[in-house]
């Protein structure tokens, strides 16, 4: 799916009303962001561990 295409997609009504407005759209990658970022971290907390280190806190 090409930028023209996605501006479409937004644009045409048929998206869910939080994908509307830039700004919402901002918190939703924001919010998918930080859940990311959570797991990452946890997976690196975790290999911590089970490498023998003492996690970091």
């Amino acid at each position: 799916m090409g930028i023209l295409d996605k501006q479409r997609f937004y644009h045409n009504g048929h998206s869910p009303i939080y994908l509307r407005t830039a700004g919402s759209r901002l918190v939703v990658r924001g919010i998918f962001g930080l859940i990311i970022g959570g797991t990452l971290l946890s997976v690196v907390q975790l290999g911590r561990v089970i490498g023998g280190a003492k996690p970091s806190k």
